[in-house]
């Protein structure tokens, strides 16, 4: 179906937390999970969780030294793709909390046929809208420029990609950008994103996951409160009945 690709660093706590929600979707138990791990002290309490689950396959890669975020993110979607045979591959941290449908977005997304023409599914939406539950709209490069703006800049996690853009356009960009813009720019796709206003992603109208982790990986307390404190997520069951919907462009979004 496709792959869930997780790095983790020395917080547990935070990784319990997000394979909880991750382990209790029905998608799970039909996708591989890569995760590449980071040295630290508390690499023996992530491996007893990471024993606890279930997938299809599991491929965890325990780090010799610390690669940091550019690195560590890279390799993880890298090894995603070149040791399975997934066409889709979610990328997560080891605070990223989904909602109880987010697989199900994901595969949705897997499915689209015009999957490709979007350079990547993002599951979290700065302006998260309940009123269109199932709603899944392309955003234009431009207009996340523009939400970037007010500090929202960091999109390091909780988006899928196909193989196809991943050789196609991720591979070869991924870098850190000398002169940002920001300083909180730590994602080689809010970069491209931000080199390329042209660029359609996909975000669905209300939110399929947070950020949980107040600290670390270029986060403090003020910042998270600020960007995800007040974002509402979706916290429904999924029906069987339930599907998406790709719906037109919106601007801002």
């Amino acid at each position: 179906m496709f792959t869930v690709a997780m790095t983790a660093w020395n917080r547990p706590e935070y990784l319990r937390r997000t394979l909880d929600s991750l382990t209790v979707q029905s998608e799970f138990a039909n996708c591989d999970f890569v995760c590449n791990i980071e040295p630290s002290d508390r690499v023996s309490e992530i491996a007893e969780l990471l024993e606890s689950i279930r997938p299809k396959t599991a491929r965890c890669t325990y780090n010799h030294h610390k690669h940091g975020i550019l690195l560590n993110n890279y390799l993880t979607i890298h090894n995603a793709f070149a040791h399975t045979d997934s066409e889709v591959v979610l990328l997560m941290q080891d605070d990223s909390l989904l909602s109880p449908d987010a697989l199900k977005l994901v595969k949705w997304y897997a499915e689209l046929p015009e999957r490709d023409n979007y350079v990547a599914l993002w599951l979290h939406n700065y302006k998260s809208n309940p009123d269109f539950h199932n709603m899944v709209i392309p955003s234009r490069g431009d207009a996340a420029i523009a939400v970037r703006k007010d500090g929202c800049r960091f999109h390091g996690e909780m988006w899928a990609l196909s193989r196809t853009n991943w050789e196609a356009i991720w591979k070869g960009n991924w870098r850190l950008f000398k002169n940002a813009p920001h300083p909180s720019y730590t994602g080689s796709h809010s970069l491209w994103m931000h080199e390329h206003p042209e660029a359609r992603a996909l975000v669905p109208h209300l939110s399929r996951g947070t950020h949980i982790g107040k600290y670390g990986g270029g986060c403090n307390p003020g910042f998270h409160d600020r960007v995800y404190g007040d974002k509402e997520i979706n916290e429904i069951e999924p029906h069987s009945g339930d599907s998406f919907v790709l719906g037109p462009e919106v601007a801002g979004i």
